[in-house]
């Protein structure tokens, strides 16, 4: 016999967890094609409205139907890719028709399956794009709808969050330290260091991933740019280490003189966010007063159309190009560089459409391509103001959490002081601000990743962490 009673006992309790633990992983990692595919087709969906109208716009220029195709195959996003191995099955043989029909099958989606069920009644009868125009407008209704919906499941994040965060925790401490005084348990500072800097803030990244996941995706959103998320853990642990370690009295003034310091890194790319973020907003004005443009109009009359426009970055950008445009460049390259230098997933988009319009010299369709900007620019507004609720519930935990902690730990401190015990009370106080950068981390990095301002992440880390460091130790408290 291995056990005998007790020890029986345990090893058989031991045995059937590690039986569980591997059924779960097994299921897992069994799911995980299942995931990646549902990930996918939920980012397909998401592109659709756009895309389609992209493609129903081509069509009512009369863009040739397989050039219009190509175009669409040229652009970033699931469902551009998905439309190049469409055309690239017709290169190779199979029909045009067949090759969309695989391209259905591959998804179980009845929006992906109704939009090419569309596009390949175009392809057979022809079509002016009216009908597609209309699935669009249908399935950006079921966006708006989906970004409505998730104000309810935000608000319920957010609660989760504040719990894990800040009642947990304190219930912890409270639980760890009592117990100590009473003997009931003894933590040693290891565990009770993992517990706090660890399993805690394991668990809040745990919700924000699920948050990110659930909450309605931005068919123009950017991949958060890891520069500024390692500059951001490094200013995390700059500052703890600060807090940890540096003699009290030069505390604040090592906070103070190093964040000047890493704004003045992070400012070049605010500037830049910023001026693209106005003229995100100040693209369909743009759109709608290139649609007054003769059909006689060049690529000169384009830019200082743009010129006129109520927003400095765009007019800035406008005259650069008329420089290039006078400096005899190519108006493809013009156009391009152009793009580049805004930067703009949402601009470039536009502007490559413009292209086409351009070369057929139908001016009149920037008024409709104006009226789609507005649409899809009002759905990622209505995201951002859901997900402003978010962004001042985790600011405001920065102030909640360190004013719930200092009056937990002082309620501790009295009843060590009643129970005339010895337990040191110095390791308890020193993981706080740890913890507290640790909160301001987590909670910067996915404010700023959520509104697509990755420099603003080391700002926001910065005000979080301030607040919650000034909060705690003020003797109110």
């Amino acid at each position: 016999m291995i056990f005998s009673g007790e020890e029986n006992n345990l090893g058989f309790e031991t045995l059937i967890y590690l039986i569980l633990f591997f059924c779960m992983m097994a299921g897992l990692f069994l799911n995980i094609p299942n995931l990646q595919i549902k990930k996918i087709t939920t980012k397909l969906e998401n592109e659709l409205p756009l895309s389609i109208r992209t493609f129903a716009l081509f069509l009512q220029i009369k863009m040739p139907f397989y050039n219009a195709l190509k175009e669409i195959g040229t652009e970033e996003g699931e469902f551009s890719r998905q439309i190049r191995i469409v055309l690239k099955e017709a290169e190779q043989g199979v029909s045009l028709k067949k090759a969309l029909l695989n391209f259905s099958s591959r998804f179980n989606s009845p929006y992906v399956k109704r939009a090419i069920s569309q596009i390949i009644i175009a392809y057979e009868f022809g079509s002016t794009g009216i009908e597609l125009e209309r699935i669009s407008a249908d399935m950006l209704f079921v966006q708006q709808h989906k970004v409505k919906e998730y104000a309810n499941k935000s608000a319920i994040f957010g609660l989760v969050f504040v719990i894990v965060t800040c009642v947990f925790p304190t219930f912890f401490l409270i639980y760890s330290f009592t117990s100590s005084i009473f003997g009931t348990m003894t933590l040693d500072n290891t565990a009770l260091a993992i517990v706090m800097l660890l399993i805690f803030p394991t668990i809040a990244s745990a919700i924000l991933i699920l948050s990110k996941a659930s909450s309605p995706q931005s068919v123009f959103s950017k991949k958060t740019d890891k520069k500024y998320l390692l500059l951001t853990i490094m200013v995390a642990a700059f500052y703890v280490l600060a807090v940890t370690y540096a003699p009290k009295e030069f505390i604040y003034p090592a906070i103070f003189i190093s964040s000047l310091i890493f704004f003045a890194a992070v400012y070049p790319g605010y500037k830049k966010e910023k001026n693209k973020e106005d003229t995100e907003i100040h693209l369909p004005d743009a759109l709608f007063a290139l649609s007054s443009l003769s059909p006689s109009a060049t690529t000169r009359d384009i830019f200082f159309a743009l010129k006129s426009v109520d927003c400095a970055p765009l007019s800035l950008e406008a005259q650069i190009s008329i420089k290039q445009i006078n400096s005899n460049v190519k108006d493809e390259t013009v156009i391009r560089d152009f793009c580049h230098r805004i930067d703009s997933t949402i601009v470039t988009h536009y502007f490559e459409i413009a292209k086409q319009i351009i070369s057929v010299n139908s001016f009149a369709y920037f008024a409709k391509l104006g009226q789609d900007a507005m649409e899809f620019t009002q759905i990622n507004r209505d995201r951002q103001n859901i997900l402003s609720m978010q962004k001042y519930t985790l600011i405001f935990g920065a102030f909640l959490i360190p004013v719930i902690i200092k009056l937990s730990l002082n309620m501790l401190k009295g009843v060590l002081i009643l129970s005339k015990s010895n337990i040191s009370f110095a390791f308890f106080d020193s993981i706080i601000a740890p913890y507290l950068a640790i909160y301001a981390l987590l909670s910067s990095i996915y404010i700023a990743d959520s509104e697509s301002k990755n420099s603003q992440s080391i700002v926001y880390f910065f005000i979080m962490f301030l607040i919650s460091l000034i909060v705690y130790n003020i003797s109110i408290f």
